[in-house]
């Protein structure tokens, strides 16, 4: 409904009129057999062995031209596919029968969508891990919680392992993701209006910072400690030279100390943004021998 199979199915041929059909114009077929050349078989230099036709990115079973969350993120294509102010939510309708929706059908009047690209790598935002290239992965910046979906990224790759992978509905979108059961239901492609712009409940997060565009689409300027490097990839958040994964209890078992923080003292801070976890007035730096005083060695020498 909302994008041209094409461009989700065949990533080196170009739709130049975005029309849908392959190419530009009426593709080129030279045996006359209902195949455009490119993707012919029977000719030479088709791009059906290439890295993009007809691939399952995310590789969770679902071709890309099925799967309405090809980087598996969490945020739909359909949203990732247009950009934040200019987004179009689709009509309902398709005058022409030729499957795409009105609202992103060039022959219907319609605006053809799939091409936005914050960062301005090699891949779309739809089938970026990475929009905005900040080093922070899309599936920690929406609107799901990272103790729901960030843990069951085990290996850090930005998507979702698939042994952690459920989808019921076979729609390409994780269960823990999905307002919406069953690929006919409508709205499906819209996950339930998840954009929020026809009053949709769930909206996609801006909050750091606050303004401009959604966090996946904006650099994170969380950098607690001011060393230029971005909390999320710090792995010394307060620079007390203990290691964040150290001054977390690890209490959940998921190995992130940035989910369901530990928070020794109760004041609010947790220990890894804390100069003080036991709030005892001695820095965690000097508690952790982060500084050696040879006379106050000497001493201690001499006592035992």
């Amino acid at each position: 409904m909302d994008y041209r199979d094409t461009f989700e199915g065949n990533f080196q041929v170009t739709d130049g009129d975005n029309n849908g059909i392959v190419g530009t114009g009426i593709p080129a077929d030279a045996d006359a057999d209902g195949l455009a050349d490119t993707n012919d078989p029977d000719s030479a230099g088709n791009i059906l062995g290439g890295f993009g036709f007809n691939q399952d990115r995310d590789g969770d079973g679902v071709k890309n031209y099925l799967d309405i969350d090809i980087d598996n993120d969490g945020i739909i294509d359909n949203i990732e596919g247009q950009s934040t102010t200019g987004y179009i939510a689709p009509s309902g309708v398709d005058t022409d029968g030729d499957g795409l929706d009105n609202n992103y059908d060039v022959d219907n009047g319609g605006t053809g969508i799939g091409y936005t690209n914050t960062d301005g790598g090699s891949a779309p935002d739809y089938a970026d891990t990475d929009s905005e290239n900040d080093g922070i992965f899309d599936i920690s910046e929406n609107n799901i919680d990272n103790s729901i979906d960030a843990v069951l990224d085990a290996d850090a790759n930005g998507i979702i392992d698939p042994a952690n992978f459920t989808d019921s509905d076979n729609d390409g979108l994780a269960d823990i993701f999905d307002n919406v059961s069953g690929i006919s239901t409508a709205n499906n492609a819209t996950n339930g209006d998840q954009s929020g712009v026809n009053g949709g409940a769930k909206t996609q997060p801006d909050t750091d910072p606050i303004g401009g565009d959604r966090d996946w689409r904006e650099s994170s300027t969380q950098d607690n400690d001011g060393d230029g490097i971005n909390d999320i990839v710090d792995l010394d958040d307060d620079n007390d030279g203990i290691l964040d994964v150290d001054e977390d209890f690890n209490e959940d078992g998921d190995n992130n100390p940035r989910t369901n923080p530990s928070d020794k003292d109760g004041d609010g801070i947790p220990n890894y943004f804390d100069l003080d976890s036991d709030n005892d007035g001695i820095t965690d730096y000097i508690e952790a021998g982060g500084t050696d005083d040879p006379k106050e060695m000497d001493n201690q020498e001499q006592v035992f």
